[in-house]
C-alpha cells in the first residue's frame, strides 16, 4: 500500500478542497449526462477537459480581471499541461472515472 500511496500522493498534493469540490461537481455532472455506462470513457475525457476549464478559471477569478496576470496564467498553465506526465494525466483519469461511474450507479439505484 505504501508504494501506491507515493505514486497517488504527488498528483493530488497541490490540491486544495476547491480543487477537490470541483473535481467532485464535474464528475456528477457528467454522471448525470450519461445515457448508458457505455459512454464513461467518452464522459470521462469530456469531464477532464471541463475539470481543466474550471480550475483555469477559478485562477483567473482569484487571481483578478487584469490582462496581464491572465496573460501569465494562461502561458503558466499551457507549460503546464504540455509537461505533464502521463501517468499524472492517467491518474486524474482514473479520479474522475470512478466519480463518474459511482455517481452513475447512485443515479441508476434511484432512479429505479
Amino acid at each position: 500500500m505504501g508504494e501506491s500511496g507515493n505514486f497517488f500522493a504527488p498528483a493530488f498534493s497541490a490540491f486544495d478542497a476547491y480543487t477537490y469540490l470541483i473535481m467532485v461537481l464535474v464528475g456528477c455532472s457528467a454522471a448525470f449526462t450519461m445515457r448508458s455506462i457505455g459512454s464513461l470513457v467518452t464522459a470521462t475525457i469530456a469531464a477532464l477537459a471541463v475539470f481543466a476549464t474550471a480550475v483555469f478559471l477559478r485562477d483567473v477569478v482569484s487571481t483578478g480581471f487584469t490582462n496581464e496576470q491572465a496573460a501569465s496564467l494562461i502561458t503558466s498553465d499551457w507549460t503546464g499541461l504540455l509537461t505533464m506526465r502521463f501517468s499524472t494525466l492517467c491518474i486524474y483519469a482514473l479520479a474522475i472515472g470512478t466519480i463518474i461511474a459511482a455517481s452513475y450507479g447512485i443515479l441508476m439505484l434511484v432512479r429505479d
